[in-house]
């Protein structure tokens, strides 16, 4: 859930793990995009990746929906004066102003398509960007978002792509190229287990996909090797060896480390510490 991923992240803050608590913060936007907890996490994240325009943006969001949050209004203020620029539209655009950015976005996924067709990838995910920036929730930014994640893919650019496929499957749950893309991302990323699911929802449809039942096939043939191989390992390691090495094997998408923090009171009092107070991760 998006509160899930939110606590998360201010537990990876806690660690310094400023990217994964971003990547975090962003799956708790797209669940839910008017918590301003995820946004000001994403905004903490940005500021200390030094990446200011986006911690100004992300603040900025925050305190459209939480604005008595001083921590939030205190790191905007720093934010800014560390060169940070809000980029970001206002939130009402009247009728006229919205339908014209529809179309433009709709210009803009054009040519991000024949740029993928040119197998120009980096500059089709810049026009996928420049939609997005103009229709974040529209009534075709599921596609965007998953066609920035196929050019992503081209990259292998794996975490982005199976982010930016989760964000077009939030938005339109039954589309299913998002699914199949998000198969392909977790392929390369060897969580075998998440891509035979993200395969067989994106079958279910659009089951007459030939691609995608053939990376169904070899993700249920490396899932089935990878059991193996760890069941032929735990016969001949001791018990100790056991734990070491079901511990490595892990998805390395799933932070233990991070969930067991929340699962703490200490840790979590430790973790809301930072939060309210940011300067104790310098």
């Amino acid at each position: 859930s998006h509160v899930f991923y939110a606590n998360r992240a201010a537990a990876l803050l806690s660690m310094k793990r400023f990217s994964d608590a971003a990547a975090d913060a962003e799956r708790s936007i797209t669940l839910r995009p008017n918590y301003g907890k995820g946004h000001a996490r994403l905004g903490l994240a940005k500021f200390f990746l030094e990446d200011y325009d986006a911690a100004v943006d992300a603040y900025s969001t925050s305190l459209h929906y939480d604005p008595d949050n001083a921590s939030s209004r205190a790191y905007l203020a720093k934010a800014r004066a560390k060169g940070g620029v809000d980029r970001k539209r206002p939130f009402r655009r009247d009728g006229a102003e919205a339908d014209a950015d529809q179309r433009e976005a709709e210009r803009l996924k054009s040519a991000g398509n024949s740029f993928m067709s040119g197998k120009e990838y980096r500059r089709a995910i810049e026009a996928y960007t420049a939609a997005l920036a103009l229709s974040p929730r529209g009534p075709h930014s599921h596609v965007y978002f998953s066609n920035r994640a196929a050019a992503l893919c081209y990259l292998e650019r794996y975490e982005e792509a199976e982010l930016d496929s989760e964000r077009s499957i939030a938005l339109r749950p039954d589309y299913g190229k998002a699914h199949a893309r998000l198969g392909l991302s977790r392929f390369f990323l060897e969580d075998y287990a998440g891509a035979v699911d993200a395969y067989t929802a994106a079958l279910r449809f659009d089951p007459d996909n030939a691609a995608s039942k053939s990376y169904l096939a070899k993700a249920r043939g490396k899932l089935q090797a990878t059991v193996n191989a760890n069941n032929n390992s735990s016969k001949n390691n001791h018990p100790s060896d056991q734990i070491q090495t079901a511990t490595m094997t892990n998805d390395p998408k799933v932070i233990n480390m991070a969930q067991a923090m929340m699962h703490n009171p200490e840790m979590q009092k430790l973790a809301q510490g930072m939060m309210n107070n940011p300067d104790m991760m310098k």
